[in-house]
């Protein structure tokens, strides 16, 4: 197969699953195309290239309008936040799916040891792990934790006084989502760590679905400041993801700071983000980015936050 006719086939392919991906409500797999909208906007725009130094106008209009189709979806997250003026001091949160079968430990306690985050939130947390996360307990004295063997054991370390701890299983996974509440700066501030199921299967996708479902219930039950972190096995353009920034009122930290992706450490061409932080609007961001690897198959996600001031727009 020649060049140009792989490239026109590659063409053809990608705007189907651009177009594929508005079916995403009313079947599992169509929503799975949403993942790599960033993916089909590079392809497709290098096509535009690749076909107009071929003089292949029609293919050129074709890759070229749905290249920037799929950039209509991602160039929110590359430009200025709206969310980044605020006041006061600055906090740092860190989250990680380890990988309950990962035995790499020394990585994460040198990330941690090197960002020195005032919060943190474990995913897939065994026993295994939890023995090595306690030498955090020190500087972390403020913890909750429900550990469990299969992928769904969840922990979060606190710097800073917690009020109260929650441990909720919600959808009918019974999956464990942790609520931790604080008063930082005058504000109430809630965290949800979570952790929902992948959407590997109609099943599964199901189940995350009425997982998210449930933690919007957690976030309109809140007062003051939300800050929803975790790996919500989903990517920003996902319609699940879509539905919950709308009916939460919550924003997503990556805007105006990039993709960022977080999952699958190996797989480099199909890097996506579905490790998350949303945010409240009184919540503003200073800098969100992926860390380096961690032995997981997620790279962890870093998040400085601080409060809007009432005083800035």
């Amino acid at each position: 197969m020649r060049v140009s006719n792989l490239f026109e086939l590659i063409v053809f392919v990608f705007c189907f699953l651009s177009i594929l991906g508005f079916f995403g409500r009313y079947w599992w797999i169509c929503d799975l195309s949403n993942h790599f909208r960033f993916q089909y906007f590079i392809v497709l725009f290098s096509a535009s290239l690749f076909f107009m130094l071929l003089k292949k106008w029609k293919l050129v209009l074709m890759s070229f309008s749905f290249a920037f189709f799929n950039f209509f979806f991602i160039f929110p997250y590359f430009i200025g936040s709206e969310i980044s003026a605020t006041s006061g001091r600055s906090y740092r949160i860190l989250t990680s799916n380890v990988y309950a079968g990962n035995r790499d430990y020394g990585k994460v306690i040198s990330l941690v040891s090197r960002l020195k985050p005032d919060f943190m939130v474990f995913e897939e947390v065994n026993s295994n792990w939890w023995n090595e996360l306690l030498k955090f307990q020190p500087e972390f004295p403020f913890i909750e934790k429900s550990i469990r063997e299969d992928c769904f054991g969840i922990a979060f370390f606190s710097k800073i006084p917690i009020e109260k701890f929650e441990i909720v299983f919600i959808g009918k996974a019974g999956v464990p989502t942790i609520l931790a509440h604080t008063t930082l700066e005058g504000k109430k501030v809630k965290f949800i760590a979570a952790h929902t199921l992948p959407p590997i299967s109609k099943e599964y996708s199901e189940l995350r679905d009425d997982q998210i479902s449930e933690i919007q219930d957690l976030i309109s039950n809140g007062l003051g400041e939300i800050i929803l972190i975790g790996d919500l096995n989903a990517t920003p353009w996902s319609c699940v993801f879509r539905d919950l920034i709308r009916k939460s009122k919550l924003r997503d930290s990556r805007l105006g700071f990039g993709i960022n992706p977080t999952w699958r450490t190996e797989l480099w061409p199909l890097w996506i983000p579905i490790d998350h932080c949303l945010i409240s609007s009184g919540t503003g961001i200073l800098d969100i980015k992926s860390c380096t690897d961690v032995g997981s198959d997620h790279y962890p996600l870093m998040v400085d936050f601080s409060f809007v001031s009432p005083n800035l727009p």
